[in-house]
């Protein structure tokens, strides 16, 4: 869970639909080739909504200290 998001620099929402099945893999490939931006960029959050009704959410964190 995500308790403290003050340490990120950028985060960023994807709005609309996202199969949230898709694992983490695909949700990064979804970063990278749909809004051309590195999944793996230190401090940075990338968030995706199962839907605009629904409070399901997934967080894409990078490790800290990751080769990006």
């Amino acid at each position: 869970m995500l308790n403290d998001a003050s340490g990120f620099q950028k985060i960023y929402l994807a709005t609309g639909y996202t199969d949230l099945r898709r694992g983490m893999e695909r949700l990064a490939n979804i970063i990278r080739f749909r809004f051309y931006l590195d999944p793996y960029a230190r401090n940075t959050l990338f968030l995706f909504f199962a839907s605009a009704i629904s409070s399901s959410m997934s967080a894409i964190v990078p490790k800290r200290g990751s080769i990006s």
